[in-house]
């Protein structure tokens, strides 16, 4: 378990330069040796939440700005017609992996550290239909 200092907030465990957990709380099964490092970041008045939707054409993302710390901050995705959401993900930069952090078009949080959040949007799949995908 990974506890913050006051002045500072929990971001995520890395293992290397890889994401493993977004929980302050992180459990696994030990199966040899680790290195996992648990990241802090300094807390601030203001922080910057960022957003996009992944593919950029499938819909639109809203909420994104700059947040006073403690702030409510809800986030919306806006997938197009034929289209529904998959998942938020919160990544980093200079790090691979991600946390998925909600199914829901709305997510809600409290501002306490800069962000950066993915909408995944997928299309959406009508029940007893199948798609074929043809290449000429």
């Amino acid at each position: 378990t990974a506890t913050a200092n006051p002045g500072h907030v929990f971001v995520n465990w890395t293992e290397g330069s890889t994401v493993v957990s977004c929980d302050a709380q992180y459990s696994f099964t030990v199966t040899g040796n680790r290195t996992l490092r648990a990241n802090f970041s300094r807390a601030a008045s203001q922080y910057t939440i960022t957003g996009t939707a992944s593919p950029a054409n499938y819909g639109i993302v809203t909420g994104f700005d700059r947040y006073n710390h403690g702030a409510n901050v809800t986030v919306t995705v806006l997938p197009n017609q034929g289209f529904s959401l998959s998942n938020w993900i919160e990544t980093w930069s200079g790090l691979t992996g991600y946390c998925v952090v909600s199914t829901n078009e709305q997510y809600s949080f409290s501002a306490n550290r800069n962000r950066s959040l993915t909408a995944n949007i997928r299309p959406k799949t009508l029940p007893g239909v199948l798609m074929l995908l043809l290449d000429e």
